[in-house]
């Protein structure tokens, strides 16, 4: 077994011993050897981590408890076919919490990680969200959005953020609003000026998400002066808009970004702003 040396010279290395190890014999085989203890058990893990250093693609992870949403939320599907059929081979969903530390603790780390369950929330799982804060905070890019932001009762949201390191980020509501670009949020000022992002993002769009309350500077997509309920269902909080609440959030942690995209529908916008978060559309 090759050890890293450190979060991407040792990665790096660790990938280059895997593949000169699997190029002397079919590359579809599983390696013989010594490397056999480090990949009999998570092999798909492995294949994806080093196609990805093999072939320059981003290393990107979906954590879809048990698949509800690739198997389940068919309404999802543009967003997950944006990320499995550009990047199939360096393209890995986490199933289980089990696997999503399998990803965490191996030395290739995901260039961005994209988490749709609310699984993640769960008071037992604290341990995955220190893991969780770690790799933020070493430089990845971790995405919460999907169906799994509706699982999530409001409360352990608020705690699920304070466990990540943001207890300034708290729910502020559940309705259909506009919300507007921020031209002004890091992410996107450093783009430059050619940037496809510039133009693959909208300047608003409708959704209906849970928003959040954070700091002015995070937030991607907020309430302006023209946000106005839009469903006489949804009058949650009695209806009222505040200005700058969030429904796509996104900060620094550490070297890293994490983020927040609250849309329970998965509107063409949100879908936009998730690639965009994961740094596929810079």
């Amino acid at each position: 077994m090759v050890k890293a040396k450190g979060p991407a010279d040792g990665a790096r290395e660790f990938a280059t011993a895997l593949i000169s190890h699997t190029a002397q014999g079919s590359t579809k085989r599983r390696p013989a050897g010594p490397m056999v203890p480090v990949l009999q058990d998570n092999w798909k893990t492995h294949k994806a981590a080093c196609s990805a250093v093999r072939t320059g693609r981003p290393y990107l992870v979906h954590f879809d408890y048990k698949r509800e949403t690739t198997d389940d939320a068919p309404w999802c599907k543009p967003l997950i076919d944006s990320l499995a059929i550009p990047y199939a081979k360096s393209f890995y969903t986490a199933d289980s919490i089990e696997a999503m530390f399998e990803v965490l603790e191996h030395p290739i780390r995901p260039a961005a990680i994209l988490c749709t369950t609310g699984e993640v929330a769960k008071r037992s799982n604290r341990q995955l969200i220190a893991k969780i804060r770690s790799y933020v905070s070493d430089g990845g890019r971790f995405v919460f959005g999907g169906p799994g932001v509706s699982a999530i009762s409001m409360p352990l949201i608020d705690e699920l953020f304070a466990g990540l390191g943001l207890a300034e980020w708290k729910v502020a509501q559940y309705h259909r609003t506009t919300h507007a670009l921020n031209v002004a949020h890091p992410l996107f000022h450093a783009l430059p000026a050619d940037a496809p992002a510039r133009f693959a993002l909208p300047a608003s769009y409708s959704t209906k998400a849970i928003t959040l309350s954070v700091p002015t500077r995070d937030g991607l997509f907020r309430t302006d002066s023209n946000s106005k309920v839009e469903s006489i269902a949804m009058m949650f909080g009695g209806g009222q808009i505040s200005l700058g609440e969030a429904a796509v959030a996104c900060t620094k942690v550490g070297d890293g970004w994490l983020s927040w995209v609250g849309d329970v529908n998965q509107e063409a916008g949100s879908t936009q702003a998730m690639l965009f978060l994961l740094g596929l559309k810079g």
